[in-house]
């Protein structure tokens, strides 16, 4: 939750080095590799889950020429499209979720790993001790967790060049690797939304701007909805659809509205949808408002590739950086501020031109083919080449 309200590196090291348990690794160096380099992934989220939305397309990318792949669930939902596809994709696919830690750990090194990648870091259901006792040569935090998680016995962080600086990497326990343009990988099979004006099936208002806010209410606080209001009070003619998750916040945000002298009418509270109508509502928007100190992550992948240009603020910590690195590989990185009277400026400068708005919004479909955010193919490339090289050098005792 610290990562919603300090946007400061080197707060969110301190609060998180103490929730890391004292490491006890076995002796478990990196060894020469078999024919096929041996990768495990963790997650408790395989199922209709944001981490599923990015790495559906990856999975399916993956060369097995050249690696094997091992998934560990620790909170299996057979329900979900999500799991067949993770239990076709994987050589060895293990429920975990009935066993203990202890015999979890024991099970993961009699699977030989050379990689282990945690999904989780510290977040919900998330199980840090198997990584604290070491289950593979190399371990990495990678795409759960927007952090340093402080595992001593977490050897890599996968970030890239815009969501860590090299002059931040001190605040990251982690050795930093970087892809070479953007962290976040994406699925680009996923459906495309339909392009007509459906604002009246989701209740949506034809003859108003709409902003939007899509990210998980726990990242909005008093900075980002005063700074919202502001916006709204400058363009009169605008609305704000609001996100509030599985909760009924219709209440709180008129009483909100009201406290900055807005109508509560303006705000537009929406709930939780399939992902496929979910992108199709947001295909409606003029205009996605990001939070600050943490960003949109997938809901800005999601903006994108509906064709709606996300407008974010950079911030220093890594969770408030991934929107600007996310709209950079998109191909519209003047989406990205450094100020909040920027950010303020520009909301209303575009809210007040359809000209620029609608060729920001054709820009964002033609790239949608074309640009680094999207290439499936290329990014799962460079993530296995990262992968790969960083074993290698580790086993040879080279720096990375």
């Amino acid at each position: 939750m610290l990562l919603s309200f300090i946007d400061d590196p080197e707060v969110q090291q301190a609060h998180s080095q103490p929730s890391a348990a004292v490491a006890r690794s076995a002796d478990h160096a990196p060894k020469a590799p078999g024919d096929k380099l041996r990768i495990g992934y963790f997650s408790a989220d395989f199922c209709e889950h944001a981490t599923m939305h990015l790495i559906a397309g990856m999975l399916k990318a993956h060369d097995r020429t050249r690696f094997e792949f091992y998934v560990y669930d620790f909170l299996p939902q057979p329900q979900s499209r999500y799991h067949t596809l993770i239990r076709d994709f994987a050589d060895i696919y293990h429920d975990i979720s009935q066993i203990d830690d202890a015999e979890a750990i024991t099970l993961a090194r009699s699977d030989q790993l050379d990689i282990a990648v945690d999904l989780k870091g510290l977040t919900t259901d998330c199980r840090p001790v198997l990584f604290e006792h070491r289950i593979a040569p190399m371990q990495v935090s990678f795409l759960g967790f927007p952090g340093t998680t402080a595992i001593r016995e977490i050897d890599f962080m996968i970030a890239d060049p815009i969501t860590i600086p090299a002059a931040e990497e001190r605040f990251y326990n982690e050795q930093i690797l970087r892809m070479p343009i953007c962290y976040q990988p994406n699925d680009n099979t996923r459906p495309v939304p339909e392009a007509d004006n459906l604002r009246a099936k989701y209740d949506l208002p034809e003859d108003k701007f709409i902003f939007a806010n899509f990210n998980h209410p726990h990242k909005v606080g008093p900075r980002e909805f005063g700074v919202w209001m502001n916006i709204l009070r400058q363009v009169p003619d605008a609305v704000l659809l609001f996100y509030t998750g599985a909760h009924d916040l219709s209440l709180e945000l008129a009483r909100q509205a009201r406290r900055h002298e807005i109508d509560p009418s303006r705000i537009l509270p929406c709930g939780i949808m399939t992902q496929t109508a979910h992108i199709e509502r947001l295909a409606q928007v003029d205009l996605c408002l990001d939070c600050f100190a943490y960003n949109a992550h997938t809901t800005a992948s999601d903006a994108l590739w509906a064709g709606v240009p996300l407008l974010t603020l950079c911030g220093r910590q890594f969770s408030a950086r991934v929107a600007t690195s996310i709209l950079s590989a998109a191909g519209v990185p003047e989406l990205s501020t450094n100020s909040l009277e920027d950010y303020v400026d520009q909301a209303v400068r575009l809210a007040v031109s359809p000209g620029e708005i609608n060729a920001l919004k054709h820009t964002l479909r033609r790239n949608r083919s074309s640009c680094a955010l999207f290439d499936t193919k290329t990014w799962t490339k460079d993530y296995e080449d990262l992968l790969a090289d960083a074993y290698q050098r580790s086993a040879s005792n080279s720096p990375v």
